[in-house]
């Protein structure tokens, strides 16, 4: 999924399950020479906050599905804050970077099932869409 980043300048998105795999993201970037590219994980960064306000400019951007519909108290004023962030900072509706959905079949077995799970997220993929 790396041959498909988006060179140094650019900008994209990478979605997986555990936040675990954020290393192995990097790692398999810089195995096909796309050192140059960082991969940035968005818990990392302060919710409500612009990505580049905090000083990320371009690169790859790594969220996990379960910070995308995290159940933590005020999560609703939290989730919609990461997902105005990834909006905003991938350019909305002039988004041209590369769009990984990893693993995305084991994220249905996540949180309280899968019914809650295909509600929480299919908002959440309309609007990064």
């Amino acid at each position: 999924m790396s041959g498909v980043c988006p060179p140094p300048s650019a900008r994209g998105l990478w979605f997986s399950v555990s936040g675990d795999l954020v290393a192995d993201a990097q790692r398999d970037i810089n195995d096909i020479g796309g050192g140059k590219i960082k991969c940035c994980n968005l818990k990392d960064f302060k919710a409500g906050v612009s990505l580049e306000k905090q000083g990320l400019k371009q690169g790859i951007l790594f969220c996990t599905y379960s910070l995308l519909i995290s159940e933590r108290a005020g999560a609703a004023k939290v989730e919609k804050a990461r997902l105005q962030q990834i909006v905003e900072w991938s350019g909305a509706d002039a988004f041209e970077g590369a769009l990984i959905l990893d693993e995305c079949h084991r994220a249905k077995n996540m949180g309280a099932g899968v019914l809650r799970f295909a509600l929480s997220v299919k908002p959440v993929s309309l609007a990064l869409s």
